[in-house]
Order: C-alpha cells, then structure tokens, then sequence
C-alpha cells in the first residue's frame, strides 16, 4: 500500500489517425515494452505499474481514451509513489544523515520528474508515427528501455538518453 504520492503530471493528447481501440492497444504495447505491468481496467482503460529502480519509487501511469469526432483522446497521468518498505529506508537514512539525504531527495524529485516527461514524450511519439492498423496487423515489436521508455536498439545493452542497463529478452525475435 502506497504511503505518499510524491509526484503527479497528467498530459492529454488528441490523435485524429488512431481510432480509440488502436490508441488503447498501441499504449498497452508501449508500456509493456517500457517494462510496465499493465492492468486493463475497462474497455478504454489502462492502469500500469513499474518499480522505478533508479530511485526506488514506485511508478504508476493511469491511461483513459475517449473518442472526439473518430478520433482518439488519450489522457495519461503518470505518477510516483512511496511504500511503507521504501518509507522506512528512507526514514533510517534521513536520521543518519539528514542533510544528505534532503540534498538527494530533491535531486532526485528533479530527476524522476525529467525521467517522466521523458516517458510521456517518447509515448507521445510512439502513438503520433502510429498510422491506422488493421485488426490483423500487429503492432511493431521494438525494445524499449524500462527506465525512461525510449525505443532501443537491437543490439544496445544501455540506453542511450538515461544509461540503464537493458534487461535481455527472453524468447525468439520477430521475423
């Protein structure tokens, strides 16, 4: 169970090429290849959560889509929270060391918040050069960094924006 929300941005987004059931499987795909456990929670409904190892939250995005003139909304809020096993790291470490541990903490809020505008426009990106698919057409099956979700390499072991280490993939590459 969370113990504090610490950080929440919410962005929307229309996108008249993509119908709202494309949108809602082309975020899905988009998360899940950002390393996210997604959840669908209705039929233009998607909850995904990541523990964001690079600061030790816990990060969740909220997608709702809706449908304007035929073509999809998409409203993603995005945000990071703090357990009570985080919370209590935290609290032994802020009586040890208190003035470090204000330093990084504020470092750190500047760098989850750059680390999650960084996912929202890489997941911006990946829906606005997606055209209209058809049911049989699969979406493109790319690795995505699980840190900040830009789209890798095939072969890259880190991630060129955040510097992860990209977590191997199991089971045989699309032909």
């Amino acid at each position: 169970m969370p113990l504090q929300r610490l950080f929440v941005r919410r962005d929307s987004r229309m996108f008249s090429q993509l119908p709202p059931e494309d949108a809602v499987s082309l975020v899905g795909t988009f998360l899940t290849q950002a390393q996210f456990q997604v959840f669908t929670v209705g039929p233009y409904q998607l909850h995904a959560e990541q523990f964001f190892q690079k600061l030790g939250l816990r990060r969740a995005m909220d997608i709702w889509v809706s449908r304007q003139d035929g073509a999809a909304v998409v409203t993603a809020e995005i945000s990071a929270t703090l357990g009570d096993t985080e919370a209590a790291v935290g609290l032994i470490g802020a009586i040890i060391y208190l003035p470090l541990a204000v330093a990084v903490g504020a470092f750190s809020y500047i760098d989850y918040e750059q680390d999650a505008n960084a996912l929202l426009m890489s997941m911006w990106g990946y829906l606005a050069s997606s055209g209209p698919r058809s049911s049989a057409q699969e979406a493109p099956q790319e690795r995505r960094c699980g840190n900040c979700g830009l789209a890798l390499d095939p072969d890259a072991r880190f991630c060129k924006r955040c510097g992860a280490q990209v977590a191997e993939q199991t089971g045989s590459a699309p032909v």
